[in-house]
């Protein structure tokens, strides 16, 4: 049996440093969570069929993790022929919205838009704590706690019971020890590095890697994986990550698949 895999297509923040663009993942190549820059290049260039991915989550849709939607729909209208094949799920307060939006700059010059995009994508909405079945996965969530509506998820293989937490961009919460409890692979945001957190942390609602590790040790998870940080944070908030917990822990290393 083989094993489910995360594949990291980058780990940045908001702002993308050289090879290595904003945090997105795909599980399994099947789904993909949130949609960064340069997604479809990204794709593309590591032989990654767009199209083999019929599920996007968004953990919320802040540009950094939403700008490249516009070039997915764009490959899926002309490789595909219908959108109505892709289904897009994020937080029930934006995610409609934005993907009418980005409909509307993709095929803004269509003389008749509804007969060019013929279907629209199947988008859903959640909110609050809930789980949204997939073929393969069993995809449950939970309302996080950023400067948008926003999602944390927990995904479970069907085929071997393992799963993966991943945070989003959020601030710490308690509930998040019971909602990721057990994961194989844990991935947090640690958008202020090594920290500490300063007096802006409560406006933006983000987190370091202090409060990574206290997550993974009050879930319990096998590993913990750091993300979303300016590329230069990356060896200080492993170090202060390490100092807090027994938990192994690793970075989101664009392109590196890690099997959970």
């Amino acid at each position: 049996m083989t094993a489910p895999f995360l594949r990291p297509l980058g780990s940045a923040d908001w702002l993308q440093t050289k090879g290595n663009d904003n945090s997105c993942y795909t599980l399994c190549d099947r789904l993909l969570i949130d949609c960064n820059s340069a997604l479809l290049m990204n794709l593309l260039n590591h032989d990654i069929d767009p199209l083999s991915m019929d599920t996007v989550l968004f953990t919320h849709m802040h540009i950094d993790h939403c700008m490249g939607l516009a070039a997915l729909l764009m490959y899926w209208r002309v490789r595909k022929g219908d959108l109505g094949l892709l289904t897009i799920a994020g937080p029930a307060a934006t995610v409609r919205e934005q993907v009418m939006l980005t409909l509307d700059f993709v095929f803004h010059d269509s003389r008749d838009r509804m007969a060019e995009i013929k279907r629209l994508p199947n988008i859903v909405e959640l909110s609050g704590d809930g789980v949204y079945d997939h073929p393969d996965f069993a995809i449950a969530y939970t309302d996080s706690d950023h400067a948008v509506p926003g999602l944390c998820y927990r995904i479970t293989d069907k085929a071997t019971g393992r799963a993966v937490g991943l945070t989003g961009d959020t601030y710490y919460q308690a509930k998040y020890g019971a909602f990721f409890d057990g994961v194989d692979l844990l991935v947090h945001e640690c958008s202020y590095g090594a920290g500490p957190l300063d007096d802006f942390a409560t406006v933006c609602r983000h987190t370091s890697a202090r409060e990574a590790a206290d997550v993974a040790n009050e879930s319990g998870t096998r590993r913990l994986m750091l993300t979303h940080a300016y590329e230069p944070k990356r060896e200080a908030a492993l170090a202060e990550a390490r100092r807090h917990t027994d938990v192994p822990v690793l970075w989101a290393t664009p392109f590196q698949p890690v099997e959970f």
